[in-house]
């Protein structure tokens, strides 16, 4: 539309003729606040216009220190100061940007903080480009040490209007955040990890960016109750809680998030995730939950298609209905004694765990595909294997199964027939594993 408007006005117009009254450094402000595809069509609408177009800069950043070390080599490190050298690569950088505006498609830094002065290069660093049109931001500022101060992420960021990515790991969001008011109204993607903030902050930056449709929040400090407003166009919520921060109560408001993947020790935190009706992916790791939540969970989620249990079962049974459910993950220190599953649609199926269970039963199923990974502490002999055949035999429409068996004790005669459907291989270190890729 907005292209449609300038080509009228190009050709028609005897007031404004972009042409020739308009200066190129105002067409360049034009063209950063138009999006990407826009601002390439622009190019077409006259000379003027391919001529701002070609004169536009365009730059991808990345520097890791870890990466210039490895290439620096040993000896080399040892004499130069390191911290001023890596310094300088991204002063002489980032220097066009002093003297002319560009769009920043990616600044990705990755250091070690090292210094007070290191600090000041890096506020310099990120004024630099939050002052352009940038897109994407990736900052990981590591300490040498837990003791030492935080890095304080300037509030400039924050008024990054063209930012659509934001990943900070290893800082620290101070309140206030410096500045009157935040501008990310175009923010799609924001990872937290390893960030010291207040539950306030996530509540600001929400309250603020509501157009978020990718939220991980991993290993916060600082947080106690995780509150946000409403995010309508969040799709995909991360929480890892490793840490146990979160104390008591986890209020993410989002009427259609379609992925989330829990990690978390604290049997206290509420947190219900029964309310997303709208989840197709949930994946919950650490946090101890019965069997009959899990059946609740199951039944109250008409929409899920994948569900990932990881070292969370406090019970040794799992039973549950699902018509929609197509793939199923189970990963746990500990066997389960029961499965039952009536789950017709189920494609695929991951158990991961030292036996498998006593008591298996599923109704008639449509699985494809299996990854299966035993422990045992039992001496492997043909009785277990024959039993192992018959669990095998439950998965009538099975294409492909990965299957890896860990076991220091082998002594078996496999009869032909078991021969037949499975390849056996015994490593030096006496793994045993089986690999079938068709159905026989």
């Amino acid at each position: 539309m907005l292209l449609h408007t300038l080509n009228k006005l190009e050709k028609h117009s005897p007031v404004v003729k972009i042409r020739a009254n308009i200066p190129d450094s105002i067409l360049h402000h034009i063209l950063f606040f138009l999006p990407a595809k826009d601002a390439a069509q622009t190019s077409v609408l006259s000379k003027t216009w391919l001529k701002v177009w070609n004169l536009l800069l365009f730059f991808t950043f990345d520097f890791d220190q870890n990466l210039y070390l490895r290439k620096l080599g040993k000896e080399e490190s040892q004499q130069v100061d390191v911290t001023d050298a890596f310094s300088s690569i991204v002063d002489g950088s980032l220097m066009n940007l002093r003297f002319q505006k560009a769009i920043i498609e990616k600044f990705r830094l990755s250091l070690k903080l090292s210094c007070l002065k290191n600090a000041f290069c890096i506020d310099e660093w990120i004024r630099m480009v939050t002052n352009n049109c940038i897109k994407e931001l990736d900052l990981d500022i590591t300490r040498l040490d837990a003791k030492e101060d935080w890095y304080s992420l300037p509030g400039t960021v924050f008024t990054a209007k063209s930012l659509m990515v934001l990943r900070l790991r290893g800082l620290k969001l101070e309140w206030p955040l410096i500045v009157n008011h935040i501008n990310l109204s175009k923010l799609k993607e924001l990872s937290l990890t390893d960030v010291f903030l207040e539950e306030r902050i996530i509540l600001e930056i929400c309250s603020a960016c509501p157009e978020i449709e990718d939220l991980r929040l991993i290993r916060c400090q600082g947080v106690k109750d995780l509150l946000t407003s409403d995010l309508p166009n969040l799709l995909k919520l991360t929480i890892d809680q490793q840490f146990e921060t979160i104390k008591k109560s986890i209020q993410i408001r989002a009427v259609f998030l379609r992925t989330l993947y829990y990690s978390g020790c604290n049997i206290t935190v509420k947190f219900d995730v029964s309310k997303f009706k709208h989840l197709k992916e949930l994946g919950i790791t650490f946090g101890e939950i019965t069997d009959s939540i899990v059946e609740n969970i199951v039944a109250e989620l008409p929409l899920l298609e994948e569900l990932e249990l990881s070292f969370c079962l406090k019970s040794m049974r799992l039973k549950f209905s699902s018509c929609v459910l197509r793939k199923l993950t189970f990963y746990s220190t500990k066997s389960l004694t029961e499965i039952g599953m009536d789950t017709p649609n189920l494609l695929h199926y991951t158990y991961r765990a030292p036996k498998l269970p006593v008591i298996f039963s599923m109704t008639p199923s449509s699985i494809q595909e299996s990854f299966l990974q035993l422990k045992p502490d039992d001496h492997l002999n043909t009785i277990w294997f024959e039993n192992l055949r018959e669990h095998l035999t439950r998965f009538k429409k099975l294409n492909s199964l990965f299957l890896r068996i860990e076991s220091a004790t082998v002594s078996v005669h496999l009869p032909l027939s078991l021969c037949c459907v499975m390849f056996i291989f015994v490593s030096l270190d006496l793994f045993v594993g089986f690999k079938v890729y068709e159905k026989v």
